[in-house]
């Protein structure tokens, strides 16, 4: 994660005047990609979600930060049927995506029934050479 704060924020190859802005997207690659995670995630295809969540990852839950081992331990255990995204709000910046939006979803979370209730939620995702990885994700929904 500090190298990734220090490639955005602290560039060593450029000066900040050579830096393109971010742009905003509110459809497209990130949003599709962030669907097939869940889709993923939904289908239990783990060696799926192995792939795309980078070895440096970091989640956080209204129960603390999770690694990547602990995410995928929380996923093997996680019980998701239909669920529904909306609201998404898209950044690019060169090979990172910020994406925002809600999931509305019946989930089960260590034997915890959450509500429906749309809640917001964020992903960050770096391209690595020809695929995407998610290097941390936000889950503001109490659990």
């Amino acid at each position: 994660l500090d190298l990734f704060l220090k490639e955005v924020f602290m560039p060593t190859d450029k000066s900040f005047s050579d830096l393109k802005p971010a742009h905003e997207q509110t459809s497209g690659e990130g949003e599709k990609i962030e669907r097939q995670f869940w889709e993923d995630m939904k289908s239990f295809n783990l060696k799926a979600l192995e792939s795309k969540i980078a070895p440096e990852f970091q989640s956080i839950h209204s129960d603390g930060p999770r690694n990547k081992s602990g995410e995928l331990e929380l996923i093997k255990n996680l019980k998701l049927s239909k669920f529904s995204l909306t609201d998404f709000k898209i950044t690019q910046q060169d090979n990172i995506l910020i994406i925002t939006y809600s999931v509305s979803a019946p989930e089960v979370i260590d034997e915890h029934h959450l509500s429906r209730t749309p809640t917001p939620r964020m992903s960050i995702w770096k391209k690595n050479h020809d695929h995407w990885q998610i290097i941390a994700h936000a889950n503001l929904h109490r659990i």
